[in-house]
């Protein structure tokens, strides 16, 4: 009894200190606790929606796998949501105590912590020493996937259930107690119901430790009492995350669930395991992030040269140690997504474990981000490090016992420290209030954007027109599209007028806000450039390209790079094979809405990398493409009566805009009728007449 009590006070002590680290790793997020979120305007919007649907679908006795707030008419299935379960049921009480934004923020902290005390509790297990399962916790808080993570990726911040998964795995292949099994089915399911892509890595980590159990276990691991707690493992996982799992089958068996991403993009670069991520306070020795494909909320891939040191020792101590070395090697070399890049060049498409193991297993392909595999890497890493400084301490001097620990934990903190967290939030607009107090039956459709609309969705209550999910059924979207107003909305049928023709020698512009030329519209216009390019010699030929919004570049008629970088932001790459010469080379660029810019970048055999350019004219004079740019005014397509017929039969009453959307907002206005009732904080509220 106090043997056990003394392990609880000194677990909560590490509590204590990983709080700290906690709020020191995501300064400043606590000094705006209840007024800020903690991360960017990006997905932490969304994972207060989830923590808030289940809060008022639980208080109104309504399914909270399903919700009618979201995609009016329909409804949509939550079952392929990034919900975060277990930490969306352990808000649940915060609600009455804390504001939305404190009740994420709490949870943000508490993932944090939870993070640390899962890695301290599976390397304590291993080593029995507690200074290197202090530094190992401490370690797993601050490795940059998790950090960058913290910018909204809630689902992939709580990572503490997946090392108590595996310290119960490890003890059960060892002998162990049929506790330890149904306790390890726990966690793993806690671990699945934050992210789909945590029992992924488990899976990954499951088949490391079988093969380390099967050298150095096999009596134990290869036996009836193994086989009943696996069984009695698999029980309590599927008890638990059983049921969502066989939902989440027959709804995408019954149709198409469309949101996946585009892994060549969310693919981890080789450089990103050994230069710091944009995240990081080191970036700026070798910005090298700039060039990889993805966004910094992805690559946060670095490995970090204390841990991998500490675990260079921990490989040549331990079995246990070489055995996660392959898991890890595993898991970075599947985060290198179906391609490899290099400096955020793409080759070998194809060659790489990820695209074999879609081929093998097609559904991974409804992820699309293999960069998130790096954790299996960094979580390894971070194993075989605590390992390594449990056996450098095992003949240490007694004095070296703690302050080596205490020094190795600090130079690891030192080289991983991230840039500071942001801290955001979206003003309420005072209608929105109103309509929370109204008892009347009326819908609302938001188009301020993902985050923001969700944001609002809390606070004016309304069933929404649309709306964001992760993954959606695909004839919602196909619905959405096809309907004469909000698909013209999003791509409106276009009225093509040639405004000039010019010349340009390289394709480089950032025309900002403004139009591209005087005379043409400063919104929804299109741009297409023809001339030839010069490739010095045979070979592969990388094409990069970067807009905003929507460009393709095709070489002798081929496309070869198609990119829409409003919903995959960054460089978008494409490869050609060339012969040494000239070549027909075109750039079609289509903005839409807000700020225009695109730049085609290319490099090959004798090119270095540098802004696509047209060939030299045969007198060696500077040679140009020949630009075409157009007007394409949008259009509705059909008559204001019908337009507003259609929005009355789902009983829609506003259109929440962004303030600079202004083709939206000129065609609710002149061609469906609606009336602007209120503007301010970035947004524009729009009203539908009565009958």
């Amino acid at each position: 009894m106090v043997a056990a009590a003394s392990r609880w006070r000194a677990t909560l002590a590490v509590a204590g200190a990983y709080l700290l680290l906690a709020i020191a790793l995501t300064w400043p997020a606590v000094a705006t606790f209840n007024t800020k979120i903690a991360g960017d305007f990006g997905d932490g919007f969304q994972n207060l929606w989830n923590f808030w649907w289940l809060k008022e679908a639980l208080l109104h006795f309504r399914n909270p796998f399903f919700t009618d707030h979201l995609k009016h008419p329909f409804g949509v299935t939550l079952v392929f949501q990034t919900m975060t379960w277990p930490d969306a049921l352990l808000a649940l009480p915060l609600w009455a105590v804390l504001p939305p934004l404190g009740v994420y923020n709490a949870m943000v902290l508490w993932s944090f912590v939870l993070t640390g005390l899962g890695m301290y509790a599976l390397v304590l297990d291993h080593t029995r020493n507690r200074p290197a399962a202090i530094f190992a916790g401490a370690a797993f808080m601050a490795v940059p996937f998790h950090l960058a993570h913290a910018l909204g990726h809630q689902h992939l911040v709580s990572l503490g259930y997946l090392p108590l998964y595996l310290m119960f795995l490890h003890r059960i292949v060892q002998g162990g107690r049929l506790r330890d099994a149904a306790l390890g089915g726990l966690s793993l399911a806690a671990a699945a119901l934050c992210s789909w892509y945590q029992l992924l890595f488990a899976a990954l980590w499951t088949m490391g430790v079988f093969g380390w159990a099967l050298v150095c276990h096999r009596r134990a691991f290869v036996s009836v009492a193994f086989v009943k707690r696996a069984l009695m493992l698999a029980a309590s996982f599927l008890v638990i995350a059983g049921p969502l799992m066989l939902a989440m089958y027959f709804a995408g068996r019954g149709e198409p669930i469309a949101g996946a991403h585009d892994a060549n993009v969310f693919s981890a670069d080789a450089e990103s395991f050994f230069f710091p991520g944009g995240r990081m306070v080191w970036r700026t020795l070798s910005p090298r992030h700039f060039h990889w494909t993805g966004n910094d909320s992805e690559n946060g891939d670095y490995l970090g040269y204390v841990l991998l040191v500490l675990a260079a020792i921990g490989v040549w101590k331990s079995s246990l140690a070489r055995a996660y070395g392959v898991t890890g090697i595993m898991g970075a070399l599947l985060s290198m997504g179906p391609s490899l890049h290099i400096a955020g060049q793409p080759s070998h498409q194809g060659a790489m474990p990820y695209a074999w193991l879609v081929r093998a297993i097609p559904a991974l392909n409804f992820s699309g981000v293999p960069v998130r595999f790096g954790i299996c890497a960094q979580g390894a890493l971070v194993v075989m490090a605590g390992l390594g400084l449990a056996a450098a301490l095992e003949r240490a001097p007694a004095i070296l016992k703690l302050a080596a620990p205490a020094l190795a934990t600090a130079l690891m903190l030192l080289e991983l420290w991230p840039v500071p967290l942001p801290t955001s939030v979206w003003p309420v607009p005072e209608p929105m209030t109103e309509w929370a107090k109204s008892s009347e039956d009326f819908s609302v459709l938001d188009m301020s954007g993902d985050s923001r609309m969700l944001w609002n969705a809390i606070h004016h209550g309304k069933r929404c027109v649309g709306g964001y999910v992760t993954r959606a059924p695909k004839r919602l979207d196909d619905w959405w599209d096809s309907h004469p107003v909000f698909g013209a909305m999003e791509k409106p049928s276009s009225q093509v007028t040639l405004r000039l023709q010019r010349e340009d020698r390289a394709i480089a512009f950032d025309f900002g806000s403004g139009p591209p030329a005087p005379g043409v519209m400063a919104d929804y216009f299109e741009i297409r450039w023809d001339g030839r390019v010069l490739a010095p010699e045979e070979g592969d030929y990388n094409v990069f390209v970067m807009a905003d919004d929507v460009a393709a570049v095709s070489i002798d008629g081929n496309t070869v790079v198609a990119a829409q970088p409003r919903f995959t932001p960054g460089w978008h790459p494409g490869r050609v094979h060339l012969s040494a010469g000239l070549h027909d080379a075109s750039v079609d660029f289509h903005e839409l809405a807000g700020n225009a810019g695109v730049r085609v970048d290319w490099e090959g055999p004798g090119l270095p990398r540098q802004v696509l350019a047209a060939a030299p004219q045969s007198d060696g004079s500077p040679g140009t493409f020949h630009a075409s740019i157009f007007d394409a005014r949008p259009q509705l397509g059909v008559s204001e009566e019908r337009a507003q017929a259609m929005l009355r039969e789902l009983k829609l009453r506003y259109v929440v805009l962004n303030a600079n959307d202004r083709l939206r907002l000129e065609l609710f206005t002149s061609a469906v009728g609606m009336n602007p009732i209120w503007q301010g904080q970035g947004l524009v509220i729009l009203e539908l007449p009565p009958s």
